[in-house]
Formats: structure tokens, sequence, C-alpha cells
């Protein structure tokens, strides 16, 4: 039995008419897409941490200013205790006929960077995607990388949302997979699966008012990495809510036979107040 106590939303701030300016830790959510983030330069999100849906924050400045009504510039720093480590971006967000669209460029830990990302509708469908590019500054930071993604998903009748992504990451690793990197909670704009390439396919619905059940679907052909997160979660009243959440692994082994690398399952009973 572990308790904590964290200090996870402290800041400071200060508006006037279209400017808003914050100092402390804060989460500065920059994602377009719903799984894979390339953009979340501050503080990307761990797909497997299912326990942490506010997502963490990031000790920082940030400056905001309304242009419009859907425009807004965007300027945020994180320093570090190594400069090589600091984050500092500038982001423009606007909006053109069923599109949201933002341009970021900046500094990621020791390297230049720069990165788009949408989020709209074709048809019946909402279509999202980023994709961010770092250069490094010398020779210590690596080589340049690329983190693409993109996802297409559609709500059915009443109750059902289906979602499919696939996920580009040229730092990824081209031979076998390792499972250690994945399940790390903190992980990079720069290097969200282990793999180069990653597909995604997701469907959730509501078997009643109360209970909802949903499954996600991974696979990466390096190592063919395969994850199963099937999830339900029952609200038993106004403050509680109890959730059943599997994390199932398949790798490919060393005699190059797919085999289970691991399973886990979670019970979580929540209340809220």
């Amino acid at each position: 039995l572990v308790g904590s106590i964290v200090a996870d939303r402290l800041w400071a701030q200060w508006q006037r008419r279209q400017w808003t300016l914050r100092l402390g830790r804060q989460r500065i959510h920059w994602g377009k897409a719903l799984i894979w983030n390339p953009n979340d330069w501050f503080n990307a999100w761990n797909f497997l941490d299912f326990d942490y849906e506010e997502r963490p924050g990031s000790d920082a400045l940030r400056l905001q200013y309304q242009a419009g009504l859907f425009s807004q510039f965007d300027l945020a720093v994180s320093p570090a205790r190594q400069v090589k480590n600091a984050v500092a971006a500038l982001r423009f967000g606007g909006h053109t006929g069923s599109f949201d669209y933002q341009a970021l460029a900046g500094v990621y830990r020791n390297r230049l960077a720069a990165g788009i990302g949408w989020a709209g509708d074709v048809g019946q469908a909402g279509f999202k995607g980023e994709v961010s590019v770092f250069q490094p500054i010398d020779s210590t930071a690596g080589h340049t990388s690329v983190s693409a993604t993109t996802e297409i998903n559609m709500t059915f009748g009443n109750s059902w949302f289906v979602n499919a992504g696939l996920l580009l990451n040229s730092n990824g690793l081209g031979g076998n997979t390792d499972l250690l990197r994945l399940t790390q909670t903190n992980l990079s704009a720069d290097n969200l699966m282990p793999g180069k390439v990653s597909f995604l396919a997701s469907a959730s619905t509501s078997i009643t008012t109360l209970l909802q059940t949903s499954c996600t679907a991974i696979y990466s052909p390096n190592g063919h990495l395969i994850i199963l997160v099937p999830t339900a979660a029952w609200s038993v009243a106004e403050n509680w809510d109890i959730d059943l959440t599997g994390q199932l692994f398949w790798l490919e082994n060393l005699n190059g036979n797919l085999g289970n690398a691991g399973n886990v399952v979670f019970l979580r009973v929540r209340w809220s107040f």
C-alpha cells in the first residue's frame, strides 16, 4: 500500500483582455490526436497510464494572446537544471472551414523543433493528425528525427465510437521491440513508441447508461509487438466508479515465434469529491 502527496497543479495567473500569463506547474496540452501526440512537446502522455486522465503538468511560464475568435498565439518556456533539457516553443492556432490547425516552432531538449497539427471532419468521419521534426543543435543531440501520427474516427448509432490510427517514429527500433521502454511512465514527443511503425484500432460502446466498454489493439511490425487493452467502466453512483482494465502483450521471442510477454489486470475503485 503506497500513499503519496504530489503538487500536481500550483500556479499563479495574470489576465488582462486578450492576454493571459501563467507561471507554475500546469498542463500544456498541444496535442490534437487522441492516442499519440508528437506536438505535445512539454509533457507527452503514455497511453498505458490509464490512471491519470488529467495528464501530467510542467513547471513552465506560459503567455497566451487571443488574437480573434478562433486564433491564438501561445508562448511557453519550461526550464531545466541543464539548459540542454529545456523546452521553449511558440504556437499559433487557427480555424478554417471545418478544421482547427496549429503550427509550432522552438527548442526541444537541445534540438530545434517544428511541427503542425490539425483536427476536423471529412464527411461523417473525424480526421486528426500531428507532425513534428527535430533537428539537433550539436552532435551530442543525435540525428534529425520525425514523429508523425494520423487518426480517423467515427460514431455509429447512438453508442459506438471507432478509431484507427498510425504512428511513424524515425527514432524507433528497426528490430525487436524492448517492452520495458514502452511501459515506462515518461515518454517523449520524439519517441512515443519503441517501433518505427505502429497501427492502432479501437472501439467503445455503452452497454447501458452506466456501463461502458472499450477495446484498443496496437500492432507494431518491429518485433511483432501486439497490445490489447480491454476496459469496462461502471458508474456505481454519482461519485463512485469502478473500472476493470487489462493490458495484454505479445512479442516475437528469440526463436522467431510470437509469444505472450506478460499480462496485467487493474481493478480501480474511485471516489470523486
